[in-house]
């Protein structure tokens, strides 16, 4: 990337506080460049991710980057990159240590409680984690402070320790034979509390809290009369006794103002929080209780019961600051251009398009997006725990640019870490099932928390997504060899996302095996079975056939290829799949869809369909149609892989028919996968390149489609374009926006702009 690209970069605050004094951006690293710092402004920056060394040629190339910018004067509106200012001169070391409040080292059964002391100068705030049992009040004990990283500006500390649910008594243990025969002994009766703060040199605290019930000497099980509590030690006194509902968020607590904007949504008034003084502590319970919903509107656990299911955690965040520095950390927004240039968008670097089809990207968000305020399982996009969600958001928020996406993907990722993550097994939940260990292979899709961690820096989500993953390898590889596959490869792109992003090339060579195992269960007419089964009613996974299970199956394949593995082998693999989606097309007066279901067991009836929908008789192919925008982007690489135009053409006449001017479902599936795969489509219909300031473009050659209108975001700004093709190439016949030199591939003909 040449410098006058880099100096084009701006990052916008579209939030801007005039009492904020703190910004903060996630940065996208092109390969082997080295953006500078925000120009004007003290800042620091943190690598989180970085380029696999197989890709980049050299060890630990950055991939993303936290970048922080520190103010003793109101924030600007937008940030260029260039040469930082000096830090302002109020700055002092915001400082976290344990503090031990109550400990006995030498009994039958040794106990430390403590709390961990932020000070900053002569300010203070102590914090704790803790449960209400019954009537007690239970605080975590023997904690350890990590510092993960630090700068003059800003450092990251982790913090962990144990909180007992159910306090052993030494008259439990008078009988010395005792020990090995009590029932104590290697029984789950605990809470692991873990918080990640971020401490700003200006007295502002940025706090991620959370209580797992993980497992450690037994398998974990459900732990009752619990509500995890937190509370804070202030330096001086505080009265407070507020119920929380959302409405007000600041608070003074000690010297310290607090602020629980990030924690609004767990609270409402029909489920409300609580910030009172009760002794020398100010407790915070920031939601009422655990709660964990179904499809139905029914509830595996509802708050009331203070119950504490095995193996799930509860996040909480929030800020608050020991200066006379308001307790906000302002969101920057990086250009969409940028993301593309950098890779995070699809791999290459080909610019983002807007056109038509976006009504019909904004609108499937709007219809999907609903916050469940004051639920304990949140989930934004959908109502069961579906991996790519928070990824697909962070995709809507780098095209949208909307802050408020980027803190429901955030909410999303913790949602997953904490519920569909289950921390007794490692492994992903099936949604809408009983918590008695019922998982499913194919929703081992950790890629949201991957983002997740990208965007905020908490190991807790890389460490979630790093072990479900890892855990999906391995039963997937001692369940092999089988039958099927299908729909089960969907947890393979884990693995390759972990690789892009961590530098790790063991993901890589797991993954491709992975892969390996999956091609070998493609039948001969390129379709996949539904997904691996074993025997009996699971053995119906065995026979099903989806068009759009051929497309799950086929994601991973598609993320590994045009990541740079250019394999005849699997190429051939999405060849065959792109043949059985033409043939499964449905053509005619009342088609050009794709159906349901083509076959089950070879044959046109389906007995479980027909049992279900007896006016149906079963028959196949199914009349109802369902297509994911996982086809746009396959069908477009396949169009411009083997040249052959009637992939992507079958893919825009279903989407004229179908999708151009009808309302989008409300369901997450269909959704998800459109705001990931139809902007790829728009943008490589096109495949518009920057190249030394100036847009190369080489669009896809397609018969019956010979125009094509698009807006180009490029570093320059946005450029409309109308072009058509004749006998000698491509033409352009309209252009508005950005003065900059166009240029098509496939001829040489250019316009000056």
């Amino acid at each position: 990337m040449d410098a006058k690209t880099l100096s084009l970069l701006a990052l916008t605050n579209p939030e801007w506080n005039a009492e904020a004094r703190i910004v903060a951006a996630s940065l996208p690293v092109p390969m082997n460049v080295m953006p500078p710092d925000l120009a004007g402004i003290a800042t620091q920056s943190q690598d989180i991710a970085w380029w696999p060394d197989s890709q980049s040629g050299r060890k630990r190339a950055p991939r993303r980057r936290l970048i922080f910018g520190l103010s003793d004067g109101k924030l600007p509106r937008q940030f260029r990159l260039g040469s930082a200012a000096e830090p302002p001169r109020n700055l002092a070391a915001l400082n976290a240590r344990v503090r031990i409040v109550d400990e006995d080292l030498k009994c039958l059964l040794p106990h430390q409680v403590g709390e961990v002391v932020f000070r900053w100068k002569n300010r203070s705030l102590a914090l704790r984690l803790g449960i209400r049992w019954r009537e007690e009040f239970h605080w975590w004990q023997w904690l350890r402070i990590e510092d993960l990283w630090s700068g003059p500006l800003v450092k990251a500390v982790r913090i962990g320790g144990y909180i007992e649910v159910d306090p052993a008594q030494e008259r439990e243990f008078n009988d010395p034979r005792s020990f090995y025969g009590t029932p104590r002994l290697h029984r789950h009766d605990w809470i692991f509390a873990d918080v990640f703060a971020l401490c700003f040199a200006n007295g502002v605290v940025q706090i991620t809290a959370r209580h797992i019930n993980n497992h450690r000497f037994d398998e974990g099980r459900d732990l009752q009369h619990v509500a995890p509590m937190l509370a804070f030690t202030p330096d001086r006194r505080a009265r407070l006794d507020e119920t929380l509902d959302g409405t007000r968020t600041q608070f003074q607590v000690g010297s310290a103002s607090l602020n629980l904007d990030d924690a609004a949504p767990l609270v409402s008034i029909k489920h409300p929080g609580a910030l009172r003084t009760e002794n020398d502590l100010v407790l915070f319970q920031p939601y009422e209780g655990i709660e964990v919903g179904l499809f139905s509107d029914s509830y595996r656990v509802q708050s009331w019961e203070e119950r504490m299911p095995k193996g799930v955690a509860r996040t909480v965040r929030f800020h608050f600051s020991l200066s006379d520095v308001a307790p906000v950390v302002s969101r920057l927004v990086v250009p969409e251009w940028w993301y593309a240039l950098a890779g995070d968008l699809w791999p290459g670097c080909a610019l983002p398009v807007h056109d038509e089809w976006n009504k019909r990207l904004d609108r499937t968000y709007q219809v999907n997006a609903v916050d469940r305020r004051g639920r304990f399982d949140e989930c934004v996009l959908g109502w069961f725990w579906e991996g790519e969600t928070p990824y697909a958001e962070l995709l809507h928020f780098y095209r949208s640019g909307q802050v408020e996406h980027w803190r429901r993907a955030i909410r999303d990722a913790y949602h997953i870490a904490d519920i569909a993550f289950d921390h007794s097994t490692e492994t992903i939940r099936m949604h809408d099932s009983h918590f008695n260990g019922w998982i499913a292979p194919p929703l081992f899709r950790t890629v949201g928390m991957t983002f997740g961690h990208l965007e905020t820096g908490d190991p807790y989500l890389l460490d979630c997504s790093e072990a479900a993953a890892s855990h999906w390898y391995w039963m997937d590889r001692l369940n092999w060899p089988r039958y099927a596959f299908g729909r089960d490869g969907s947890s393979i792109r884990s693995l390759i996302f972990l690789w892009d992003y961590t530098g790790k090339e063991d993901y890589r060579t797991m993954a491709r095996e992975a892969i390996g195992r999956l091609i070998r269960t493609q039948d001969s007419d390129g379709s996949y079975p539904d997904q691996g089964g074993t025997t009996g009613l699971h053995a119906m996974g065995q026979v099903v056939r989806k068009p759009w299970m051929a497309n799950m199956a086929s994601d991973p394949i598609l993320d590994y290829l045009l990541r740079g593995h250019d394999e005849p082998e699997l190429w051939r693999a999405i060849e065959k799949t792109g043949e059985y989606l033409r043939k499964s097309f449905q053509r005619g007066k009342d088609g050009d869809y794709w159906p349901y279901q083509t076959s089950y067991g070879g044959a046109n009836v389906d007995p479980w369909i027909a049992m279900r929908e007896p006016r149906t008789c079963g028959r196949l192919p199914t009349k109802r149609n369902f297509a994911h925008g996982h086809k746009a982007r396959l069908l477009s690489v396949l169009t411009r892989h083997s040249g052959r135009p009637e992939y992507f053409e079958m893919w825009l006449r279903f989407h004229q028919r179908h999708w151009a001017s009808a309302e989008p479902p409300k369901d997450a599936t269909p959704c998800i996968r459109s705001l990931q795969h139809l902007p790829f489509a728009q943008a490589h219909r096109w495949n518009a390149q920057w190249r030394n300031g100036e847009v190369c473009i080489d669009p896809l050659l397609l018969p019956n489609h010979r125009e094509l209108n698009g807006t180009l975001i490029t570093p320059a700004g946005k450029l409309s374009l109308k072009i058509r093709r004749a006998k000698n190439g491509w033409s352009i016949v309209a252009r508005t926006g950005a003065a900059v030199r166009v240029a098509f591939k496939s001829s040489a003909e250019a316009d000056a702009g």
